[in-house]
């Protein structure tokens, strides 16, 4: 069952979607979340391909709008789904450390990654 999380970083009004265990019937809720986000038709096409295999995942981030969409697909096991989790979560934190203009190697880009991966994974984990 696809459930969507939603939450805001403090003290930058950041806001970050994350849909998690996204299954092909919904993936027009996924869709539509990213078209209102900004992200092109082509673009979510083409995510929303990919999305109907299992164990994938797919992040977009609006710089101007300060939000990020991130999908974690349906998974086939534990492994695989923490590996996708893991696996968005880098990414959020690499546009979060781009536009923010923080070294990828240092203490606040490691802080900003514990703050967004502890609700990532208490959200993905409690059913």
């Amino acid at each position: 069952m696809m459930r969507r999380q939603d939450f805001t970083i403090p003290d930058s009004g950041w806001h970050i979607t994350i849909y998690h265990d996204a299954t092909p019937d919904r993936l027009g809720e996924v869709a539509a979340s990213l078209l209102d986000t900004g992200e092109s038709a082509r673009n979510v096409a083409e995510a929303i391909s990919v999305l109907r295999i299992p164990n994938k995942g797919y992040t977009y981030t609006n710089y101007a709008g300060r939000v990020t969409v991130s999908i974690i697909s349906y998974s086939t096991n534990a492994c695989q789904r923490a590996n996708t989790i893991e696996h968005e979560l880098k990414h959020i934190v690499e546009h979060l450390s781009t536009y923010y203009g923080v070294d990828p190697k240092s203490e606040q880009a490691a802080y900003l990654q514990g703050y967004v991966g502890a609700r990532l994974v208490t959200f993905a984990y409690n059913r």
